[in-house]
């Protein structure tokens, strides 16, 4: 028990919480798992990198006070099932009322209400999680990366000025929108870097926009970059 102040515990070693350990051991962050089959796939990773396990049904606040719940630093609940994640942080706050606590949870509506309910407490949605890299790749090479602000996901982008296109000869302003997109660089045509301060300058084509934008705004910025189709087929 000595070796373990303010570690973090991690529910359930599928998929997701076997990296997690990983990520947390390579950070050099103390981890005490907890779970139920002594076959999951992160068991083993977890013996190799030397992290205890509990074995037991994280919902009981005995296998919580084997794990040492009440002096970690954070409860990270990460089983597949929601029920299961929401009672084992249900009894964490339990045995804790300030414990820090994460949980994946699948329904997005519940993890919102979870998020606002419990106090100190971070639930994200794993279907709102993967729609990000869904959207992404709907988009193909024009998305650079992803980030989340709070519970919304913004697309940071590459988008090409094509000729013949309605942002051709246009001010940079007009490729923004207010709350949807957000020019932030920009290459102009047969340059090698990128402009962080482009100033007002007409558009030209074969100028490379970096923007910052939300889904839908990425969408009609990319449909403002594209020659008509019509043009398109002639060229």
């Amino acid at each position: 028990p000595d070796r373990f102040r303010d570690h973090v515990v991690v529910v359930g070693l599928g998929n997701v919480g076997t990296r997690v350990v990983a990520q947390l051991h390579d950070l050099g962050v103390s981890v005490i798992c907890v779970e139920t089959d002594e076959n999951a796939r992160g068991v083993g990773t977890a013996r190799r990198l030397g992290i205890p396990v509990v074995f037991g049904d994280a919902t009981r606040e005995d296998t919580q006070r084997t794990a040492l719940v009440d002096s970690a630093r954070a409860l990270l609940v990460l089983t597949s099932s929601d029920v299961v994640n929401l009672e084992v942080a249900l009894q964490g706050r339990a045995l804790r009322d300030d414990l820090d606590v994460v949980l994946r949870l699948f329904d997005d509506d519940l993890a919102e209400r979870v998020e606002r309910v419990l106090s100190k407490a971070i639930s994200r949605s794993v279907s709102r999680l993967a729609a990000s890299s869904f959207a992404a790749a709907m988009v193909e090479r024009q998305v650079i990366g992803t980030m989340s602000i709070g519970r919304s996901v913004l697309f940071i982008a590459d988008v090409p000025v094509v000729a013949g296109s309605p942002l051709a000869g246009q001010p940079l302003s007009g490729a923004n929108e207010p709350g949807e997109t957000r020019v932030i660089a920009i290459r102009r045509a047969g340059a090698d870097r990128l402009d962080w301060a482009p100033g007002t300058a007409a558009l030209a084509p074969a100028d490379r926009l970096t923007v910052v934008a939300t889904r839908a705004g990425l969408g009609r910025l990319l449909a403002r970059s594209m020659a008509p189709v019509g043009q398109a087929d002639a060229g």
